[in-house]
């Protein structure tokens, strides 16, 4: 069971109840965020101070056009930011199924 799927406000309370008392209970509460995270939900991102990030660039990003499936993808990319503070990085890669329909893993 994912609570942040199904109760994202009662995992939020979670996080704002117990950030900061210790090593271990910001690691749960950081590892129990990761659905909502990903998701780019604003009231997550404000806890972990991730929100308004816009002083970020990405430049010279370099991608293999295509791949076939076992193939390793290769990419790069430089991130420019002033001050260095919080960033967290997610991606996702498309892909074609075999119902000529796209997916979408965020990683």
């Amino acid at each position: 069971m994912n609570i942040s799927k199904d109760h994202p406000q009662t995992l939020i309370q979670f996080v704002k109840n117990n950030q900061g008392i210790s090593k271990e209970l910001d690691w749960v509460c950081k590892h129990a965020s990761r659905t909502l995270l990903k998701k780019g939900h604003s009231a997550i991102l404000e806890l972990f101070n991730l929100q308004n990030l816009h002083h970020i660039n990405i430049e010279n990003f370099v991608c293999d056009k295509a791949i076939k499936i076992g193939d390793a993808l290769h990419f790069s990319f430089e991130l420019n930011a002033e001050p260095i503070e919080n960033i967290r990085i997610e991606y996702a890669i498309e892909y074609l199924k075999a119902n000529n329909r796209h997916n979408k893993k965020c990683l």
